[in-house]
This record gives structure tokens, sequence and C-alpha cells, in this order.
């Protein structure tokens, strides 16, 4: 079991990206907005992009006065927004710079043994305390971004100096009794408090996966992973969280309830197609979304046997099962692109959902890291697993490892071995 878990663990590694779950990842995103903004001394007005992370702004070391977001622009280039939100503070200077190793930082003499040097930096400027400047974007080129990106990776330092004389500097934070303070963030070497933190590009993408099931629970299971697969895309825009659920395929005889469970802070109202109340329950902790009611009746038999759907070759496609959920969110709610719910779908053996006794839950194994099966010879596998949005499934009755003969190895997902075993999803379009 402990080797399966291992292999499990890296089924998504290469298709999700991993990003924090602190509250300072937070990135609430906006509609573009024209804004002027300077980049080296030359002012210009520009759209700037929605922002993909959000860090606190910290003065004093203990006093949020505003927010630094960092967005990515289509053209490669990086906006970083200074927002002070604490009132009558103003910035006086502003400095950023980006780079991709403290050793690379030290050596463009930027670090010194006090710390980071803000006068160093790269990007910077002045402001008069007549101004009352309280927001400003810093655009960095796609050229030097390019200079101190690592696969997409590379780290952003911000600081201001305020008209209250305080210095302030961009991390995650941690709240204790003296306020907010950058004790989690990523410090400078040196005798300062100067910090800085990371970006990875992929935090700036959507959230599109696929969710496939083995419906059996424990044992019994054809390997095909076909039981429900589920498309689901993520769009985040200024205070809403928009979720679209694609039921492709159906090869069960049992039907489901797909659900999912997202975390209550932040979430203000929750709304399903056609802008009615989405019906949801709560733990106290998580919000538990019902997305279709019924499987059976979201996707339609298509003449196969037992009820089955877009799992034959030979029958007609059935078109696919959309439904939206749209979460209105404030500054509470967590932004992370790479968990950003846990989907579960709720199993009902005796007849069609929601009928009474007899049902059972299956997660995501990468996700939850719980319910698998057993198969005839011994083997564990997940019943609930996360695959590329474009993935193929398998045909009623072919075992998975005929099309996918690496599974449940790294990277199985990529390796379609004799895609004549599978559905396309093309053909129902």
């Amino acid at each position: 079991m402990k080797n399966f878990k291992s292999k499990l663990t890296l089924f998504c590694s290469a298709l999700l990206a991993l990003s924090s779950c602190q509250k300072d990842n937070l990135a609430p995103q906006q509609s573009a907005i024209s804004k002027t903004v300077t980049t080296s001394g030359l002012n210009l007005t520009s759209q700037v992009p929605s922002p993909c992370i959000q860090r606190s702004l910290v003065a004093g070391q203990n006093t949020i006065v505003g927010v630094v977001d960092v967005a990515m622009g289509n053209q490669g280039d990086l906006y970083l927004t200074y927002n002070i939100t604490k009132p009558n503070v103003y910035i006086l200077e502003a400095h950023a710079d980006i780079f991709k190793s403290i050793e690379q930082f030290k050596n463009d003499k930027k670090i010194s043994g006090g710390g980071a040097v803000p006068g160093k930096f790269q990007f910077r400027n002045a402001f008069t305390t007549q101004s009352k400047t309280t927001s400003y974007t810093v655009i960095i080129p796609k050229a030097y971004v390019n200079q101190y990106m690592v696969n997409g990776m590379l780290f952003i330092t911000t600081h201001a100096k305020l008209s209250t004389g305080d210095s302030a500097w961009a991390g995650i934070t941690k709240d204790g009794s003296k306020g907010s303070s950058l004790e989690n963030a990523l410090q400078f070497p040196g005798a300062n408090w100067s910090v800085y933190f990371d970006f990875n590009t992929s935090q700036c993408g959507g959230m599109d996966f696929t969710f496939a099931w083995e419906d059996l629970q424990n044992e019994g299971n054809d390997g095909d992973y076909n039981d429900l697969v589920v498309q689901a895309d993520g769009l985040r825009s200024g205070n809403e969280l928009k979720l679209t659920f694609k039921i492709v395929a159906r090869g069960s005889y049992y039907d489901h309830q797909f659900k999912i469970k997202i975390p209550m802070a932040g979430i203000t109202r929750i709304i399903g197609t056609d802008g009615i109340q989405s019906t949801y329950t709560n733990d106290g902790t998580d919000y538990i979304i019902t997305v279709f009611g019924s499987t059976k009746l979201a996707l339609p038999p298509n003449g196969a046997m037992y009820d089955q759907t877009n799992t034959f070759p030979e029958f007609p496609c059935v078109p696919f099962a959309v439904k939206e959920i749209t979460l209105q969110v404030n500054g509470d709610f967590v932004y992370n692109t790479s968990k950003p719910y846990i989907p579960f779908i709720s199993v009902y053996p005796s007849g069609a959902a929601p009928s009474s006794g007899g049902n059972y839950d299956l997660s995501i194994f990468d996700f939850s890291g719980q319910d698998t099966w057993v198969s005839a010879d011994g083997k564990v596998y997940p019943n609930g697993i996360i695959v590329p949005k474009t993935w193929r499934w398998p045909f009623e009755r072919v075992n998975i490892t005929g099309p996918y003969p690496l599974f449940p190895a790294n990277n199985w997902a990529s390796n379609l071995a004799d895609a004549s075993l599978t559905f396309d999803p093309n053909r129902c379009q």
C-alpha cells in the first residue's frame, strides 16, 4: 500500500502546479482596468491584467497597510501593483525586483550585510507627499522576466517607503498577538527584516481537470475508469469564481450524485445554472455542493445495455451534460488553482439517486488520499483519478492498462499506446 500511495502522489505532478494554501495566496481577481503605470521612469496607460496572487504589504513589521498584486500579461510582461488600503498612508518610494536565487541577487550587489538593498533594485520610483499616491503598478518587461525565470518560477521582492516614515515589504504573513507579521515570509540574509516571495506562472492558469471513477467500493471493478467521467473548468474574475462541470461519460449500472466540498471561508453566495440558488449543505467548515443530483438523469442512455452512455463505440454520442456553479467571494477566500475543491461522488447501488440507504462516497485519490479498490490479482488501485482535460477514456470493459500501459506510474496518462481502445470525445462536438 505504501508503494501504491507513493505512485499515486505522482499522478498529477505533470498536471497540477503546486501553490501554497496560506491566506496570503489569495488572488481576488478583478476585471482589467485602465491604470497609469510606471516602469523605469516611463509613464504609460495600460490594461492591467487580473492578478494571479496577492501578498500583504506590511509596515513596521506588524501592520498591514495594503497589498501587492502579481499579474502576467498576454505578452509575458509581469505586473506588480501596490495598493495601499490603510487610510492616510501614501507611497513615497517604491522599489521592486525579481531574481532566480539568493546567490544571484548577492552577486548583483543587491544584498549586503544588512539585508536587501531597495535602492539598488532594478525598478523604482519616487512620489511627492502632495500626490497622495496609494496605487502604483510596475511593469517588468518580458525580456527582463525571461532572464530570471526558471521553469516558470522566479522570486519577487517589493518594498515601499511610506508617508508615515515606515518601510513596508510584501510577503506571506502570520497573525499573532501583536498583529500580522512577516514571520512566515521568505527572509533575505542580513540584519534587517527584508523579505521576498516566490511566484510560479502556473498560478495564473485556470483550473482545468478531468475526473474519472471506478464506482464499486473495495473490489469487483473492471478497471475501465469510465463509470463516471467529469470535465471541470474554473475561472476567477473579480469577486466571483465560476466553476463549470461537464459529465461526458457514464459507464455504470449505478446512479450517482456528483458533489464538491469547498471551504466556507470567504464564500458569500452560491449560485447555480441560470442564477438559481444551488443545492448545498455545510459541516461547519466546508460547503458540500450537489452539482448533479442524478448522473443517470443528467446523461441518459444512448441505446447501450445497462443504461451506459458514451462508453461503447457502436452507439451514438449523447450530448454532454453541463452545470455551472458561481461562487461569490470576498477577501477571505483562498484561491488555490492546484486544489480548488474536493470533488466526490455519492454512489447509489440500490436505485436512482437519492434513494434511501446503501449509498457511499468516493473521492479523487490525489485530492484526498483515500478510497481504493483491490483487483482480482491483489493490486490496489484508486477509485477516483485526475487526468488531463483532453483525456480519452477506455471503452466499456476495457481495462485502463490496455490503452494506457503505464497506469498507475508517473505520467501514465501522457502515454496513450492504443487509441482504438478509447472513446474520442471529439465525436460528440
